[in-house]
């Protein structure tokens, strides 16, 4: 832990490992039924498998006749393509220097050995040689072997997944950093052609939206259906392994149709066209073999009039990459859709696994059965209450978003922190609470941020997060809350949360998306009873006293400036609540609520160093700002008096926080080590402050257990904060 203090990146690295457990290491692989168990016979059975994974599918139900139009449209367009552009530049220096820039530090070295920080660091001449090659590549419409090569890492799905099982796992292909420095710059050219053909419901890998729209999208189409009373098929669709089984010359079709011609989709055809990977295993390489399909890694509903509208806004078919969700008000309209993505399957040579997909219905009466069936491969689809969907558990008969999210948050505490990470023998609160902000905070909203949540559900989310801080700060059971939130720096959960949700609904003003059809939409025809995520936006942009929502929507600013607008309105409303919350309580005389700061521990935390004995001395110090350290006072009044309240070391006056840390002569020996050291130091600094402190017992025990309060002199906090001891 003291890598906390002088290397932070080495401390976050400790703590991923920490949290990543021992690797179970593979000793054998089942592939047909025959067991590998050597290094070598696992790794030419991981190529095998790949190899036969990467071979073009075939099956019965795929469309032939689909398979010989798109082979002759290929030919025709190699047919019409005219030759290349000898005097063609493919980009600048410039293009090429920033394409460098974006590629990431600490990633994996290609086949080469190569690796982003090569080309970085190599000085002027490689922007130059770059530029050359690639304006090459153009002109001569080839690719070099070494762009198309890629080393294949087997990665375990955990989850309780076989290990011995190759299904069990994903595959991670590490390309040439030369190629993606071309892929880079060949995507930026390409890209305004590929934005106008994607599926405007599409929310994988789409710039400037984040994936959880997909699942915003669906919440807010079964708000609306549930304010008008509407009962809501749902189809989860699961295409088996679909990014390794796309069929290469269907996608460069499509890539022709959407606008891209000539040496751009040139290049990208003659690159998938000689694909070959290896595996990498046991830190040797598998033989080479050719990738036939898949890929590294327009809305049909619509045109036909089928699945759910929000008003006249078709949101039939939300999606997240390949994970794709239909939805209808009738089960006829369900099943058409679901016939046309086999359809679309069968003609694009994929496969949907009716075993994985999965049919859920939402807004049914209570304890009403369903009894509709659907069919793909005319194999009946299994109903189900719940499903996963983009991270995001979905109920159909109650909601268990928050119950889930506490077992992933309790799971995360306990695999980071374990049993001994607080506490007297523990680690510094300060740091216990930075690893909690890092690492289970954002897994306990995840997902949060786009449904609407009860009043219920926040305490909830609240009552969690708050025995956590507790627990993190061995605090007892009956310390004041404003006390758990002003030495941790945190505010409630349901704040970070607004938090999230109003930079969330900035993202969707700001750029012009279906969602902010629908959220003009929703804003104009509901109402404050409605479901709607957007109304829930607009209660919470109330209660923080922002601007009417409307004027949000015409002049949003931009995105920096509206989180941390976002971030000071919301931080402020809580330290002015939190400092209400303290105002009266008998127990928080010593701990100034002014002295919160959102995100920051307070001092006792800050000040306290690494070792045990420094972590107990600021546990006593905190329970005593918190007015929950026992002394014989309380022990008296807890008891209805019939206890004595006389100090039990002394036995000479009553045990209250006066007594015990400035007048019992018990413990003279103990006080006189530190009390003259400060009388010293006060007077030396400045003889009037040193007299007003020490004249004033309630002053003087201010200076030792919160010399933060503002009630403390402005020269003394400074002075004992910042000075040199």
């Amino acid at each position: 832990m003291d890598s906390y203090t002088s290397n932070q990146k080495l401390f976050y690295k400790l703590i991923n490992i920490q949290r990543t457990g021992q690797v179970k290491k593979l000793t054998k692989l089942v592939i047909d039924g025959i067991n590998l168990e050597s290094s070598e016979e696992i790794r030419d059975g991981w190529a095998s498998y790949f190899e036969k994974l990467s071979t073009l599918s075939t099956s019965s139900s795929f469309c032939d006749h689909q398979h010989q139009i798109v082979k002759r449209n290929i030919q025709n367009i190699l047919t019409l393509q005219n030759s290349g552009n000898k005097g063609m530049q493919y980009a600048t220096l410039d293009e090429v220097t920033a394409a460098i820039n974006k590629m990431k530090n600490g990633k994996s070295p290609d086949e080469l050995n190569l690796m982003s920080e090569h080309l970085k660091c190599g000085g002027q001449i490689v922007p130059i040689i770059l530029k050359a090659l690639f304006d090459r590549v153009l002109q001569e419409r080839d690719v070099p072997e070494i762009f198309q090569s890629g080393i294949i890492t087997p990665i375990h799905k955990s989850h309780g997944k076989p290990l011995q099982d190759p299904n069990s796992y994903r595959r991670i292909t590490v390309c040439s950093i030369m190629g993606k420095v071309f892929e880079t710059i060949h995507l930026s050219k390409i890209s305004p052609d590929l934005d106008r053909l994607q599926n405007k419901l599409q929310r994988g890998f789409t710039k400037r939206v984040s994936p959880t729209n997909a699942a915003l999208l669906l919440t807010e189409a079964l708000a609306d259906a549930k304010d008008r009373k509407k009962k809501v098929f749902v189809a989860f669709i699961d295409a088996s392994k679909a990014f390794d089984v796309v069929w290469h010359d269907s996608l460069m079709l499509k890539l022709f149709q959407s606008g891209v011609k000539d040496e751009d989709w040139f290049v990208v055809y003659k690159w998938y066209q000689q694909m070959r990977s290896k595996v990498k295993w046991d830190g040797h390489f598998s033989g080479a073999f050719d990738e036939q399909q898949g890929v590294r890694q327009g809305d049909w509903y619509q045109n036909k009039h089928l699945g759910l509208r929000i008003g006249t806004i078709h949101i039939a078919s939300p999606a997240c990459a390949d994970d794709i969700v239909l939805l209808a008000e009738d089960a006829i309209s369900l099943q058409t859709m679901l016939n046309l993505q086999e359809t679309f399957a069968n003609k694009d040579r994929y496969f949907i696994s009716e075993a994985k997909s999965k049919i859920m219905t939402f807004n049914s009466r209570r304890n009403e059965k369903c009894v509709d069936e659907f069919y793909l491969h005319e194999k009946p689809i299994e109903h189900v209450v719940s499903y996963t969907h983009v991270g995001i558990n979905r109920n159909s008969v109650e909601k268990c978003l928050v119950s889930e999210r506490i077992k992933l948050a309790r799971r995360t505490c306990y695999s980071l922190m374990g049993a001994g990470m607080h506490g007297y023998n523990g680690v510094n609160p300060n740091i216990v609470i930075k690893l909690w902000n890092t690492y289970v905070r954002p897994r306990l909203i995840f997902g949060l941020d786009c449904v609407t949540l009860t009043r219920k559900e926040l305490d909830e989310l609240n009552f969690f997060h708050k025995s956590q801080l507790k627990i993190l700060q061995n605090l007892q059971e009956r310390t004041a809350d404003a006390a758990i939130y002003i030495l941790s720096g945190q505010m409630p959960i349901e704040a970070f949360l607004h938090r999230q949700i109003l930079v969330n609904f900035g993202d969707i003003v700001r750029n012009n998306n279906i969602e902010k059809e629908i959220c003009i939409r929703q804003l104009v025809m509901k109402d404050n009873t409605s479901h709607s995520w957007f109304i829930y936006v607009n209660d919470i942009l109330s209660l923080y006293e922002f601007e009417s929502i409307f004027d949000i929507l015409n002049s949003i600013p931009n995105r920096e400036s509206w989180k941390n607008y976002v971030k000071k309105r919301i931080e402020t409303f809580w330290r002015q609540k939190i400092t209400n919350m303290a105002e009266g309580k008998s127990t928080l005389r010593f701990l100034h609520p002014m002295s919160m700061n959102c995100e920051t521990v307070h001092n006792v935390w800050a000040n306290t160093g690494l070792d045990s004995i420094s972590i107990m001395k600021a546990n006593v110090k905190a329970r005593l700002l918190t007015g929950v350290y026992t002394l014989q006072s309380n022990r008296s009044r807890f008891n209805k008096y019939e206890v004595s309240a006389i100090c039990p070391l002394c036995m000479n006056e009553i045990e209250d926080t006066e007594h015990f840390l400035l007048q019992c002569a018990s413990t003279d020996t103990v006080r006189n080590q530190f009390i003259p050291k400060l009388r010293t130091l006060l007077y030396d600094f400045n003889h009037e402050i040193g007299n007003l402190v020490f004249s004033n017992n309630s002053m003087l025990l201010r200076v030792i257990l919160d010399v933060s309060s503002p009630q403390v002199p402005i020269l003394i906090q400074t002075f004992l904060i910042y000075g040199e001891n």
